[in-house]
């Protein structure tokens, strides 16, 4: 939390990664942890951030995302989910 109130309190972007799940996400958002951007390319991979994207784990995240939009939302009825949140390549290239 000390991050998160830090990062609020100084107007700073901050960016939590590692091995991020949508069900961590959901766990921190409910303590009212919000950062700025999630690194999340590991969890959306084969095993390890190196291997192929799994579609699913793509879907996941935006159903996530869809969903924690519309709840943060002053008007969730007005929210604009027509368009993609997100586009993925099918394989990252090599580093």
């Amino acid at each position: 939390r000390s991050i998160a109130s830090l990062a609020e309190h100084s107007s700073a972007t901050w960016v939590l990664a590692g091995s991020i799940s949508p069900a961590i996400a959901q766990s921190l958002t409910d303590l009212g942890i919000r950062p700025s951007l999630l690194g999340v390319r590991g969890s959306l991979c084969d095993g390890d951030r190196r291997n192929e994207i799994i579609p699913a784990k793509v879907e996941a995240w935006i159903d996530w995302l869809r969903a924690d939009c519309t709840a943060q939302a002053a008007y969730p009825d007005q929210v604009d989910l027509s368009e993609p949140i997100a586009e993925v390549p099918a394989r990252l290239p090599s580093s």
